[in-house]
């Protein structure tokens, strides 16, 4: 088969192989897995199969950032890894799975571009991989940026903020802030992700913080985004 499928891929007309890129970073909704998954919409979703969740006994878990939250890293793009079988019969090699990695831009529902420049990386084995270090700094980059004024871009569409739907900022920080009490992660991820929470959840109402307040939340800021 993959002779075939290269050779339909190399007829791909450009529009129709840029929107097939594009679906690769794309999730639910038309938005990222950190939005869809503590936003609210993967929660409802998983709510309707309540039968099964009842007799499960189990609870809604966003995943997405577990792999961040462990000390891991992603790449830039998804990727499918193999996983090792763990049956030792003679059909095991024909039982192999895959697990699906999502990349930085599956995770925020958006191109590489939109991230800016100077991102945290790690090189390894040819590859580059982003860990919290990156992600925090990815977090705060787009929560802070603002609508832009004017008339509409003679090309393309406005540019859309993330989260796509403004009124979710506060639940997705929340939401990451409870995943990782659940969750086992360093006093740096934790220090990380609580500033750009914490500095983002306070914008418009510094001035009703207390002194106290505002100085461990700058010197946060310092730390771990600066």
């Amino acid at each position: 088969m993959r002779p075939f499928i290269d050779k339909l891929l190399a007829e791909d007309k450009p529009k129709k192989a840029w929107e097939r890129k594009r679906g690769d970073y794309k999730w639910y909704g038309d938005v990222g897995r950190i939005e869809y998954e503590f936003g609210g919409t993967g929660e409802a979703e998983w709510r309707k199969q309540q039968l099964w969740a009842s007799l499960s006994g189990l609870s809604y878990q966003p995943t997405c950032l577990d792999e961040i939250f462990s000390g891991g890293a992603v790449r830039m793009r998804s990727e499918d890894v193999p996983l090792e079988a763990q049956s030792s019969c003679q059909l095991a090699p024909f039982l192999a799975r895959t697990q699906h990695k999502p990349g930085l831009e599956e995770l925020f529902g958006m191109e590489r571009h939109r991230f800016g420049k100077g991102l945290p990386r790690i090189k390894e084995n040819r590859g580059k991989w982003y860990d919290y270090h990156a992600v925090v700094k990815i977090m705060h980059r787009l929560l802070s940026e603002k609508p832009r004024e004017g008339r509409r871009p003679s090309r393309g569409k406005t540019r859309r903020l993330w989260p796509f739907n403004p009124n979710l900022r506060v639940r997705i920080l929340i939401g990451i802030h409870k995943r990782m009490e659940s969750v086992s992660v360093s006093d740096d991820i934790w220090g990380s992700f609580t500033a750009v929470a914490c500095l983002h959840l306070a914008r418009g109402i510094e001035e009703k913080l207390s002194e106290d307040v505002r100085h461990v939340l700058a010197a946060l800021v310092r730390r771990h985004l600066g």
